[in-house]
């Protein structure tokens, strides 16, 4: 285990790092790195006497960026793999239960959801041929028509985009199709 400066009385360098028996080049180092004024933190792994790539980072705000050093959302997913990222969620019990994502909006008030709140979304997006700029091509929404208690309806849609315009082209509302 390696802390701070590598020459005893040097300034430290903000950096952790962690290896195998002293002098194998050939075991995996994993390298903990304050990016100091940028207030960003990397974790690197490297081989032997190669430099340590940046595998995720933590930003200043807190946002987490994988394949990203500088991550402008919660969690920052980025590959320049075709078919990548992917984001895996498994669940390896034995019965007959799946695994589940819950988009929850909870009012900072603690109070319930309105009528005609809008619940939670997923975009598909990508860039335009002219100036590359984010487009959204499809979306999932669910939205909530009526919270009163045992009488809740709710609307789930999707959209496509049609020469230009994102379009509701499905919707779902109260158990009818339409």
């Amino acid at each position: 285990l390696v802390i701070g400066a590598a020459t005893p009385g040097a300034d430290l360098v903000n950096t952790i790092e962690m290896r195998g028996s002293a002098g194998d080049s050939s075991l995996q180092r994993f390298h903990i790195v304050n990016q100091g004024d940028t207030g960003r933190i990397d974790f690197k792994l490297g081989r032997g006497g190669s430099s340590p790539s940046t595998y995720m980072t933590i930003g200043p705000n807190g946002d987490i960026g994988i394949g990203t050093t500088s991550p402008d959302e919660l969690l920052h997913l980025v590959s320049s793999t075709s078919l990548k990222p992917v984001l895996k969620i498994e669940n390896t019990n034995d019965d007959q239960h799946n695994p589940q994502i819950h988009l929850v909006k909870n009012p900072a008030t603690g109070g319930a959801e309105a009528d005609d709140d809008y619940l939670g979304q997923v975009d598909f997006k990508g860039l335009n041929d002219v100036d590359a700029s984010p487009v959204t091509f499809g979306r999932l929404q669910c939205q909530a028509k009526d919270v009163s208690d045992g009488t809740e309806d709710g609307r789930v849609f999707i959209a496509s985009m049609n020469a230009g315009t994102l379009e509701e082209s499905l919707n779902v509302v109260s158990g009818k199709v339409g």
